[in-house]
């Protein structure tokens, strides 16, 4: 007669809970991806943002994103120029942008101007999930690009 041996128990749990996760994965909807809301709002705030040190090619091809023609999202046409921040369009978006000059030799700055209806709360306004505050950092992504630049302006804008 052979003893009921526990490790075997345990690897056995282990395989059927492994099968029953990959059944559940296969079986189940897919993610929609991103949540949206097409429309945006009245702007009350407006960010300068600074990407320094730039390849030129980096930077056209940036541009080109902004420029590029709106994408469908969930029924919706979604302009290209639309801040994207965790999975979410947000109430925001990039109205202007210029490429300046570097003091670094084969690179080139790239200021963008986001426009956003951003929220006021604790005393300071967030773009989607990012604070907003000179001198900080700031990822400006849409869905066809992401950058990183230092918040260089702020103007509150009258509604």
């Amino acid at each position: 007669m052979k003893r009921f041996n526990w490790i075997d128990v345990v690897i056995l749990l282990v395989l059927v809970a492994a099968v029953a996760v990959v059944g559940i994965k296969l079986m189940s909807k897919p993610t929609e991806g991103v949540k949206e809301d097409a429309s945006l709002s009245t702007p009350n705030l407006r960010v300068e943002v600074l990407c320094q040190e730039l390849l030129p090619e980096e930077a056209e091809n940036i541009i080109l994103s902004l420029q590029s023609a709106p994408r469908e999202v969930n029924g919706a046409q979604v302009e290209m120029t639309r801040i994207f921040n965790s999975n979410n369009l947000v109430d925001a978006c990039i109205t202007t942008w210029v490429i300046e000059e570097s003091p670094t030799e084969g690179f080139v700055n790239l200021r963008l101007t986001v426009e956003a209806n951003a929220v006021l709360s604790k005393g300071n306004y967030s773009i989607g999930t990012q604070e907003i505050r000179i001198g900080k950092g700031y990822t400006a992504k849409t869905m066809g690009m992401e950058t990183e630049g230092t918040i260089v302006a702020v103007t509150e804008l009258s509604k």
